[in-house]
């Protein structure tokens, strides 16, 4: 998980311009908060729709 998330944060900054040290920090934690996010998201739409609601 951290290979991956260091790897598309690495990406993300490269991508918006890696001149700025500072804006690499700031992107670095938005990409990661906002994966975080929709990963949370598909897990918790994944197990409703997986499991029944009885429980």
């Amino acid at each position: 998980m951290n290979d991956f998330s260091d790897l598309l944060t690495f990406n993300f900054a490269n991508l918006i311009g890696g001149t700025a040290h500072g804006r690499d920090a700031i992107v670095g934690l938005i990409a990661i908060v906002a994966m975080t996010l929709i990963a949370i998201l598909g897990l918790k739409s994944m197990r409703v729709s997986n499991r029944p609601r009885g429980r």
